[in-house]
């Protein structure tokens, strides 16, 4: 008898021998599932990616209609979140503030766009101002010096309705921006 014949000739045994097994294994069921899918995602990589590119509005739709039907599990979450912070407050606030001093011009950067969404006016990365001013000589445009840090500044200024993005960006060192402040570049 093959294991198809078996399998239809006593299914419900199967069926019920499987799931205590399930119950009695669940962690090492989880764990196998887990380096199923691993090792499923790692051979199919490619039709996985061609596959979601090619389905990407229903993906999207099925995701949101997933968070939609499971507010509950998103409220847990959050709950769990809260906790968590509350718990470990100090540490989160200790690797912020380290983050911070490391990535100096990505805080920088971080800063100018939530102004700007505040304003509902656009935003830019990093990665744009540094290629500004490498594309501008690394020089700051009101004084020109080379050997100075430079700063963001907007050339037409955020409070007199200008945007974050990159075209109403140009490189100033810290002492020319100051003396800009909010002012137009040329008297108008």
């Amino acid at each position: 008898m093959t294991r198809k014949e078996y399998y239809e000739k006593n299914k419900k045994e199967v069926k019920q021998k499987r799931k205590e097994y399930k119950e009695k294994n669940e962690e090492l069921v989880r764990e196998q599932r887990k380096a199923q899918g691993k090792r499923y995602r790692a051979k199919h990589q490619k039709e996985i990616k061609e596959y979601a590119d090619k389905n990407r509005k229903e993906l999207l739709i099925y995701a949101q209609n997933y968070r939609d039907s499971h507010e509950e599990t998103k409220l847990d979450a959050k709950i769990r979140s809260a906790k968590s912070y509350q718990n470990n407050k100090q540490q989160i606030l200790i690797n912020q503030k380290e983050y911070r001093k490391t990535h100096k011009e990505k805080n920088q950067q971080w800063h100018h766009n939530y102004m700007a969404r505040k304003k509902n006016n656009g935003s830019f990365i990093a990665l744009d101002f540094s290629k500004l001013k490498k594309l501008l000589g690394n020089h700051c445009l009101g004084c020109w010096a080379t050997d100075k840090k430079l700063t963001v500044d907007h050339i037409i200024p955020l409070s007199k309705g200008g945007t974050n993005f990159i075209y109403n960006i140009q490189p100033l060192c810290k002492s020319c921006n100051s003396k800009k402040s909010a002012y137009y570049p040329i008297p108008i």
